[in-house]
């Protein structure tokens, strides 16, 4: 996809017919506006960033810090990073990243639905409606003995690392 003559730069050739970029490249909707940045290239169809990158719905306003790229419709945040729902108010932390429309979280995460009150214990984060521990946690209902064993409550699951 793209066009001649906006597949110009760095790394960039046109085949004939489309614009190729290495493949570690990251190439996501956007806008030939927003596609101005350091490591970023517009190919007339997408904004590619030149690096591995992890992309979500957000807003310029919001989209920044913590290695955050905006191409103008996508916020992209280098891997690894899980992206959900969330408020504004509760994705506040120094692995979290609002970006105006989902909670970024530092890591591979498993996130279920919760209240802030339900989500406690060791790795837990909570991003204003939902609970996330590691993605490698295992994670089983009933939650009645669930901190007094070493587990994270996670809305109804109580969850824990694999032995």
């Amino acid at each position: 996809a793209g066009m001649e003559a906006s597949c110009k730069g760095r790394e960039a050739s046109w085949s004939g017919s489309q614009c190729c970029v290495p493949q570690y490249w990251t190439c996501t909707a956007g806008t030939i506006g927003g596609c101005k940045g350091r490591d970023q290239l517009w190919t007339g169809t997408y904004c590619c960033v030149e690096k591995p990158m992890h992309c979500t719905a957000g807003l310029a306003g919001s989209c920044q810090g913590h290695g955050a790229i905006f191409t103008g419709t996508r916020c992209c945040l280098p891997p690894p990073t899980t992206c959900v729902a969330g408020t504004i108010d509760g994705c506040k932390g120094p692995d979290m990243l609002w970006t105006g429309t989902y909670c970024c979280v530092d890591g591979q995460e498993q996130c279920l639905p919760s209240v802030k009150g339900n989500c406690a214990g060791p790795s837990t984060v909570f991003t204003g409606t939902e609970c996330c521990v590691p993605e490698d946690w295992q994670c089983s209902s009933g939650v009645e003995h669930c901190r007094a064993m070493g587990g994270s409550r996670v809305g109804t699951r109580c969850c824990s690392k694999r032995m």
